[in-house]
């Protein structure tokens, strides 16, 4: 199987964006991808944490990149971070272990702010992380099946402050982001 890193927009996926690139690629589409699952394939950081101080490139650079490729698809895309929670998430998945493809399947989706939230929606989290184990999603055959089995319980979830299945530590851990 080819690598991401294969793919023509590769480059792009390694390093923050300029405005003109952005534009070149156009703009996404987020009405239509809500919700949408993807399958994580790797990641780029441009943030890091240092103990519990995020130490961030200068706005507007995202604070990570992630490579995806829609459940029951070959193509691959990429998701900017732009939102301190997303990336604390990404973060404490990356300490956990969990972003190894070779044990598990980490599905990430758009997920927009719902009820009263929607008002503050430009300045909420998007990114929700659910964690199922390697091969989870292999023998389905259609979309319906891949979403039949998206309603099972994750392994480990993470979408905002709400996280599901890390340990005690992680639970514990609320750096001022």
């Amino acid at each position: 199987m080819p690598s991401w890193e294969d793919e023509p927009l590769a480059d792009l996926a390694k390093r923050p964006l300029t405005k003109e690139e952005e534009r070149a690629i156009g703009p996404v589409n987020w009405d239509k991808l809500t919700g949408v699952p993807f399958k994580y394939l790797d990641h780029v950081m441009f943030a890091r944490m240092d103990g519990v101080r995020l130490v961030a490139p200068p706005k507007p650079s995202p604070y990570a990149n992630i490579i995806v490729q829609p459940l029951g698809a070959s193509d691959t895309g990429m998701m900017q971070l732009a939102h301190k929670m997303d990336y604390f998430n990404l973060y404490l998945l990356e300490n956990q272990g969990v972003l190894d493809p070779s044990r598990w399947d980490v599905i990430v989706r758009h997920k927009r702010p719902s009820g009263v939230k929607r008002l503050l929606a430009s300045v909420l989290p998007y990114i929700e992380y659910s964690v199922y184990f390697a091969g989870y999603f292999d023998e389905a055959e259609s979309q319906d099946e891949i979403e039949k089995l998206l309603e099972n319980e994750p392994y480990i979830y993470a979408y905002d402050q709400e996280r599901i299945g890390f340990e005690d530590w992680i639970m514990d851990f609320n750096p001022p982001i």
